[in-house]
């Protein structure tokens, strides 16, 4: 009786030996479960910082596409329009823009006298 008595003690021992041993696993796993839920809200933190970024950067990108064509609606405007030097005549003008005097009064029925240009004056060649 006295070695069953020991064998029940010994298995117990044995028995809640496995028991802690398995708590301390679970312990474990726990641990290994909430660091790995801090390091998913860290990526997750990361993302969106990242798709924030990428927002402000496709922002920028419409803003400078939206000034980049007023540039050049403003470049072709000029291109559109001479100011008048002086010496210049619209014959000279004319045929800097490969066109004729006859072409350039269409574009500028403003001018009524063509051998009375103004120094400054701005004019239509297309």
């Amino acid at each position: 009786m006295l070695n069953s008595n020991k064998k029940i003690i010994t298995l117990t021992m044995l028995a809640s030996a496995a028991v802690l041993s398995g708590c301390a696993s679970n312990d474990e796993v726990i641990e290994q479960q909430n660091q790995q839920a801090e390091q998913i809200s860290s990526l997750q933190a990361d993302l969106q910082a990242q798709k924030e970024s990428n927002q402000q950067l496709a922002d920028k990108v419409d803003q400078l596409s939206m000034d980049q064509d007023e540039i050049k609606q403003q470049m072709e405007d000029k291109s559109s329009t001479y100011v008048i030097k002086e010496n210049d005549t619209l014959y000279h003008v004319a045929q800097q823009n490969g066109m004729s005097v006859d072409e350039l009064l269409q574009l500028n029925p403003e001018i009524k006298n063509p051998n009375a240009l103004l120094i400054g004056q701005t004019i239509n060649i297309k």
